[in-house]
Parts: structure tokens; sequence; C-alpha cells
């Protein structure tokens, strides 16, 4: 987890700049069509943002109308998803927590949905994530994951300046 958090530390300032790209755009604008129906619009209900990284969809979640819980390993990511909930005036929506979600300190049953969109890939066993997000889910809920390909999952590791040395 130590060399995830520091990558993503390190990514967090320029994180945000491959979603410019075509293919981010038209894979966002698909993952919303798909995901947006699933997103409750009840002031009450309450979303999980799992690796939610600089808060890009706990935005698009919260202005839906319910509460999003941000969760992410990354301080600096949570600080570039801090400046965007303060730009879209959505602090009463959005809660941030820095957290592993391996591990996450809410009581079973606790989310309306669990949304993890580019995460799993980071982990070596994916069903110890599985099964704790399931366990804070409500049950009868819906979970939506992202399971990236190995194109997605190469440009993640891909260094913003090729020249510079690249750590483990």
């Amino acid at each position: 987890m130590q060399s995830i958090r520091r990558y993503y530390n390190e990514k967090s300032g320029t994180y945000d700049s491959q979603f410019e790209t075509l293919y981010y755009k038209v894979y966002d604008a698909i993952t919303w069509k798909y995901t947006g129906p699933y997103v409750p619009t009840n002031p009450q209900s309450l979303v999980l943002d799992a690796g939610g990284g600089t808060g890009r969809w706990s935005v698009r979640i919260a202005k839906k109308g319910c509460k999003v819980v941000l969760v992410d390993i990354s301080d600096r990511m949570l600080a570039q998803a801090q400046a965007r909930i303060d730009r879209e005036k959505l602090h009463d929506r959005v809660i941030m927590k820095k957290a592993n979600i391996l591990d996450l300190d809410y009581p079973d049953e606790t989310f309306d949905l669990v949304f993890c969109e580019h995460t799993l890939f980071l982990f070596p066993d994916i069903s110890h994530v599985v099964k704790e997000l399931t366990r804070v889910l409500k049950k009868n809920s819906t979970m939506i994951i992202s399971a990236q390909n190995k194109y997605t999952m190469a440009m993640t590791y891909l260094p913003d300046d090729p020249k510079k040395k690249q750590w483990n």
C-alpha cells in the first residue's frame, strides 16, 4: 500500500489531465450513462466512492442529490478532491476520508450504493476488496465496479515525463 500511496501522491497534481483525452471522454460518457440511473437521489442516501481519488465521480454522484463518502489512501489526491468539492460548493454533500478500502471503518450495511472505479487493478487479490465493499453495502443495494483492460492499466503507469526515472 505504501508504493500505491506514494505513486498517487506524486501523480495527484496532473492526474485529472488524462481525463481530457478522447478515450476518457468517451469512457466517462458511457460510464455515466449506465451508472447515473443507479445513483440515489434521496438526500438521506449514502454512497461510497471507494478509491475516489480527486473526486471526479463523487461530484457527479453528489449532484444527483445524495451524500457521498469519498475514501482514498493518498493525502494529495484527497487535497485535489477537496479543491474540487470547494469549487463545486458541495461541502454538505461530500465527506472525504483517508482510508484503505481493504479495511473500512464503517459498520456493516452502511451504504446505499458502492462505486469503485479504476481501483481494483491495484490489489493482488481483488476478492478481499470486493468482500470489504460488500460488507459495507446495504442488502439488496447496488455495487458498481469498473474492471480495466490492459491498455487502461498501462496508461496509469506511464510517467508524466518519460525521461523521469520510475520507482517501484
